[in-house]
């Protein structure tokens, strides 16, 4: 076989196999636009999340916490919510646990299915599952109530009506403990499939650029080269993880977790099996590096309601 055919050949081959690679992401993400989508940390929130942020606190006050309209006949009650009770030390002796007055109880401590981050300082999280389940669908009306360390309430605020106007849910709250101030704000949902998909997937495929970049970035002082096949690895497991976190059924927490481990070991046995030249030490601190920063980088970005759709 001549030399010309041959390097006309291995030419052809690899165009090929570009092909192949392009049909392959192209069927995925179409097939990923068709179904909803459970977020992970490099996406944006869905609506179970609903975010509090408290203005000029009393200099004694630790925790911020939702009175909602519920008791113990409703659905989603519960005696007492230990889990939240465990991460913010507060017990069912407390007096926002034993709160019930005018048909309002603890979301934090009440309510079954909640997540609550609640400490003041920055911009508090509570968060519903499943995914699809924002606040307004639990509660008509909320209070704030401000705690002390131990759970004891140092202020509450009026009640506020947040059912939100057409497709619409309630995602944030901004509340001034000096001007008994409170701002309700809503998100459009539920759009015309066309709008949504462009909008929803846009900010989906902006983030994952934005980690695919940042890992990328890393590995230059790491000395790891061809930099496509980072960018081929990191796109795979992001979209295996979008995957596993929508039809998973598990919650946000839990599923972003197993997520995580899954990439942090998948990624770190692909750079072995890629890059024979690179020492395993090597590619063991480059992948935990990268997927640590950009794993912060997604939790904060949802964190303080930035790039989120």
């Amino acid at each position: 076989m001549s030399e010309p055919f041959t390097k006309y050949l291995k030419r052809n081959m690899n165009a090929y196999k570009m092909k192949k690679h392009i049909l392959f992401f192209t069927i995925l993400i179409l097939l990923f636009s068709l179904f909803p989508v459970t977020v992970y940390a490099n996406s944006p929130p869905p609506p179970s999340y609903f975010y509090v942020e408290v203005a000029n606190p009393p200099e004694n006050a630790v925790f911020v916490d939702i009175l909602i309209e519920i008791d113990a006949q409703s659905d989603g009650y519960t005696a007492f919510n230990t889990e939240n009770g465990r991460r913010h030390g507060i017990t069912a002796e407390s007096e926002i646990a034993e709160y019930n007055q005018d048909g309002y109880m603890s979301l934090a401590y009440h309510y079954d299915g909640v997540w609550a981050e609640s400490q003041l300082g920055y911009v508090s999280l509570f968060e519903m599952y499943p995914s699809t389940l924002s606040l307004d669908k639990i509660t008509k009306t909320l209070k704030i109530a401000l705690l002390d360390r131990e759970g004891n309430i140092i202020q509450t605020s009026r009640s506020i009506d947040i059912t939100p106007p057409g497709k619409q849910f309630a995602r944030t709250l901004i509340y001034d403990a000096n001007e008994a101030l409170m701002e309700i704000g809503f998100e459009v949902f539920y759009r015309s499939s066309i709008f949504f998909l462009f909008s929803f997937f846009g900010v989906i495929i902006g983030r994952m650029l934005l980690s695919v970049g940042v890992e990328t970035l890393i590995a230059i002082p790491f000395a790891i080269r061809p930099l496509r096949k980072i960018i081929l690895v990191n796109c795979i497991t992001q979209i295996a993880l979008i995957t596993f976190m929508s039809f998973s059924g598990l919650t946000y927490i839990t599923a972003l977790i197993i997520g995580e481990i899954f990439v942090y070991l998948s990624e770190c046995a692909a750079y072995m099996m890629m890059f024979k030249s690179v020492t395993k030490t090597k590619i063991i601190v480059y992948t935990a590096v990268a997927n640590t920063a950009t794993l912060i980088m997604g939790l904060l970005m949802n964190s303080f309601h930035i790039f989120v759709y």
